[in-house]
């Protein structure tokens, strides 16, 4: 199980990365959305994205969304196992797909 490590609420959490359905940039935070609920900590979204690759696709300026929790796909948004909707970029539509297709190999 793989997992990214927060420091959270002054302790380090750790999150297995399937439990993570999607990330939100929000000023010099960023919030997880989980299965058991949000958590917010100061990180950059620049950087996770980075770290993440392979699992996480940027989707639109604020967002990396969970590849593997990806139900459906238009061209302007993308419908979480959730029910949550995010919008998705035109300008990273493509590297959405690619980055979908490899993941789903």
């Amino acid at each position: 199980m793989i997992i990214v490590l927060i420091q959270y609420a002054g302790a380090n959490k750790a999150i297995p990365l399937d439990h993570i359905y999607y990330m939100e940039s929000q000023k010099h935070k960023v919030v997880l959305y989980t299965k058991d609920g949000e958590v917010e900590y100061y990180a950059k979204i620049g950087e996770l994205e980075e770290e993440l690759q392979g699992q996480f696709c940027r989707i639109h300026k604020g967002y990396l969304v969970n590849l593997s929790c990806v139900d459906e796909y238009s061209r302007t948004e993308i419908m979480l196992a959730n029910g949550d909707k995010l919008p998705l970029s035109k300008y990273k539509y493509e590297d959405f797909v690619k980055a979908y297709l490899r993941f789903m190999q």
